[in-house]
């Protein structure tokens, strides 16, 4: 175990090779101003593409001219129950790509578990 005079000895020769930094003024820490100094990192904007490009695979731009009338889209419940209610199809036709994507998810986690007891 060591003593406590080497523990104050460690303490203070390493306290003493310590270098800190002059005061910088707070213009290097605005917002923004991390753009100036800016690293292109190629990997994550292909990742973040690749995900961009995958949800604009599934998505499509909400139709709400056709969909909402005036009432609807200043907040009214009852105005979006009735679009829905009405014009049920669109909505369907609108949101076709998540709802494919969430029933072969659906599909998919109930296939595996029976084919691998038959696999078994």
């Amino acid at each position: 175990m060591l003593q406590p005079s080497v523990i104050f000895l460690l303490f203070a020769v390493g306290g003493s090779a310590m270098e800190f930094t002059p005061y910088r003024p707070s213009e290097q820490y605005k917002c923004g101003a991390f753009l100036q100094n800016r690293v292109e990192d190629k990997t994550l904007s292909y990742f973040y593409s690749s995900i961009d490009h995958f949800l604009s695979l599934l998505s499509n731009k909400f139709p709400h001219e056709e969909l909402l009338n005036r009432q609807a889209l200043m907040g009214d419940v009852n105005e979006v129950r009735l679009s829905i209610e009405t014009k049920y199809v669109d909505w369907w036709s609108w949101q076709r790509g998540w709802l494919l994507t969430a029933g072969v998810i659906i599909l998919v986690g109930a296939a595996l578990p029976i084919f691998y007891l038959f696999y078994r």
